[in-house]
């Protein structure tokens, strides 16, 4: 069998993929194909690749296929703000709210649906405006690969995003599309990660003594302490199914904080507290950590596990752990 990666023809390509997998992807959900334009209050206007409704779970999704070769900070963050921003004007919610209401009458299951919902059909356009102007819509994006730009633009989004990696392949003279990880997300926040991820950098900074932000480090933040030492900061939810916090971290990352002189990592556990890690242990942890690999075999990412009680980091290929309980703050 032989196997090439090759690159999209053009972003089309792709959301077209997305369009025939909509479904396997979300599930059952109402999709309605971005053909129109969206604009914040101030008339800047812009054309999502699509939009979800989720009538089960009251959700709603701004769909965006991108090729990572445009550009994250050039092209790609100035779109997906611009459609968050898009997506906060009444008159936007009110346009979106009839297309959607539309599609299902064109597609005769006002009845169906709203008998699904336990809802009288002439209340049906109220359900939806409500699922609209009660939340903020979380964003997916489709993309050929991912980078340091992109992980870090996801961070600074206030809004649930998932990211979705969809590389195109040339197996045996056929193309396939095909996301490494099946059909889950590559990086991905949640409601609360986004609500505390400010919060709990100012707070966790203060529960270690006080601290600032050291100027023009790059793309990754590093503070310093009032005690000298030198940290940066990551952050995860909590994966209840198996009672763990996980981390990423990229083999730059670690150069980065090897130029920086970092004496700690310190780990975010929601809303709990915090593990800071002296930097030595966490180098002794990675030789030993569980790996994502790039295509050519060298390493995408480390996997930082920690468990909730007692805290414990640990590997995920033979279970070989570090005690980090000493290593704990708890917050309030």
């Amino acid at each position: 069998m032989t196997i090439e990666l090759r690159k999209y023809d053009n972003e089309a390509e792709l959301h077209n993929w997305v369009e025939r997998n909509i479904s396997s992807v979300f599930g059952e959900v109402i999709y309605l194909p971005g053909n129109f334009f969206i604009n914040t209050k101030r008339n800047k206007g812009g054309k999502p690749d699509g939009f979800l409704l989720d009538l089960k779970n009251s959700t709603w999704t701004i769909i965006e296929s991108e090729l990572i070769e445009h550009g994250v900070w050039e092209h790609i963050a100035e779109q997906i703000i611009r459609f968050i921003v898009a997506s906060k004007n009444d008159s936007t919610k009110r346009i979106i709210r009839n297309k959607f209401f539309e599609k299902i009458e064109s597609e005769s299951q006002i009845g169906a649906t709203s008998k699904k919902l336990d809802v009288d059909n002439h209340k049906l356009m109220q359900y939806i405006e409500n699922i609209l102007e009660g939340n903020t819509p979380e964003i997916a994006i489709f993309i050929d690969d991912v980078n340091e730009d992109l992980e870090d633009m996801i961070e600074a989004l206030n809004v649930t995003t998932k990211v979705y990696k969809v590389q195109k392949y040339l197996v045996n003279g056929k193309v396939e599309y095909l996301p490494p990880e099946g059909m889950t997300t590559t990086i991905e926040t949640t409601n609360d990660e986004v609500k505390d991820v400010r919060g709990n950098t100012a707070e966790a900074i203060e529960v270690l003594g006080g601290g600032k932000i050291i100027p023009n480090a790059g793309s990754i933040k590093f503070y310093e302490l009032n005690n000298g030492e030198i940290i940066s900061v990551k952050y995860s939810k909590f994966y209840a199914s198996d009672s763990y916090y996980w981390y990423g971290i990229t083999p730059s990352a670690t150069d980065k904080y090897e130029s920086q002189k970092i004496t700690h990592l310190v780990f975010i556990l929601g809303n709990q507290g915090l593990i800071k890690l002296p930097y030595g242990i966490l180098k002794e942890y990675l030789v030993e950590a569980s790996t994502t690999l790039n295509k050519d075999k060298t390493i995408r990412h480390f996997h930082i596990l920690i468990k909730e009680n007692p805290k414990m980091i640990y590997t995920s290929k033979d279970k070989k752990s570090f005690d980090v309980e000493e290593y704990y703050y708890g917050f309030g």
